[in-house]
């Protein structure tokens, strides 16, 4: 994975007015590992008869851009991520217990019944006399991913209205600021049943080895008459799975059980991952909440420093117990994402 400290990833904190509006970046992205830009060009050149090659005429019919970016989840900046997946929040609403002092708590889930209005981003990309922009940049999905013994990271596309240079980063926007990353060694995994339980209310310790779970926005930018460059953007269905490799032990080998069963019905859960660390005004914390089914192949006796392993991979579906079937839950020290 290409890495340097001279990359660097700035964005307009509070979205923009309207989409491919451009605005100054406002804040830099703290854990950024990897950002990349492509110029998705269209370009048609006309056929001339009885040439045996290609003719002088050529012209560009399309352009728009995309982009990945990653790194290290943070409390503080994660909050923008989400935002540009799920309904835009761009203040907390209290606390977990209903206060309104830290840590302050934000919560997205996934569309379900309607689209949501989520925020795009003017995003500056670059590194010393090597910026640009794109503008109109709508974040197109996430994988988060944990391991034992690591962070938690995270990966998102971009699909962007243009791509245009600059001559350099907004400098308000390169300020430090102290972040807190998500450390597996603060990650509790929770499971409880679908239909009955209380998503977060069973802890199973000593269990998780590492997930990922890949959410799909399915977003795509709309091309009309009259314009090079894209004059909308819709979307699909949201699409998602969870993978969990975990130890098998007594409490994994009763999931398995439970699918082999007679009774014909499928292995089904509400999982909780949670990050958290501190106590009281400065604590932090990022839960994944995420409702499924169990849909892959399931791989099991695989060795893992001696010890065997279950790997099982869960579809997104819908419980009526978190009214959707994916939720996101972070608690920072800011009362806005801003």
């Amino acid at each position: 994975m290409a890495q340097t400290a001279a990359k660097v990833l700035t964005f307009t904190s509070t979205g923009e007015s309207s989409w491919g509006t451009s605005g100054a970046a406002t804040k830099k992205y703290h854990g950024l590992t990897d950002a990349t830009l492509t110029i998705v060009e269209k370009v048609e050149a006309v056929p001339v008869v009885g040439w045996f090659g290609p003719g002088p005429v050529a012209n560009e019919q399309a352009q728009s851009g995309e982009g990945t970016f990653e790194g290290t989840v943070v409390y503080e900046d994660i909050t923008n991520v989400l935002n540009g997946l799920f309904t835009y929040t761009s203040a907390s609403t209290g606390n977990s217990t209903g206060g309104t002092t830290a840590p302050y708590y934000y919560s997205w889930t996934a569309p379900v019944s309607s689209t949501q209005v989520v925020a795009t981003y003017t995003l500056e990309y670059g590194t010393t006399g090597q910026a640009y922009t794109a503008i109109g940049s709508a974040l197109n999905g996430l994988t988060l991913r944990g391991e034992a013994a690591g962070y938690w990271t995270f990966s998102s596309p971009v699909i962007a209205k243009q791509i245009k240079p600059l001559t350099g980063l907004t400098t308000a926007a390169l300020v430090d600021r102290t972040v807190n990353p998500a450390r597996m060694a603060d990650t509790t995994l929770y499971m409880d049943a679908f239909s009955t339980g209380t998503i977060g209310a069973t802890a199973i310790s000593a269990s998780l080895i590492s997930f990922e779970a890949n959410i799909n926005m399915n977003r795509h930018t709309k091309t009309f008459a009259g314009s090079l460059y894209p004059g909308g953007w819709g979307e699909g269905r949201t699409e998602g799975t969870l993978r969990t490799l975990l130890e098998f032990n007594t409490t994994q080998k009763a999931l398995i059980d439970e699918l082999l069963g007679t009774t014909g019905v499928a292995l089904q859960r509400q999982i909780r991952i949670k990050a958290s660390q501190g106590s009281s005004a400065t604590q932090k914390s990022m839960a994944l909440d995420f409702c499924g089914i169990v849909s892959d192949p399931i791989k099991f006796w695989d060795d893992r420093d001696g010890n065997m392993t279950v790997d099982l991979t869960w579809t997104g579906k819908y419980s009526t117990a978190i009214s959707n079937w994916l939720r996101f839950i972070v608690e920072n020290g800011s009362s806005s994402t801003t």
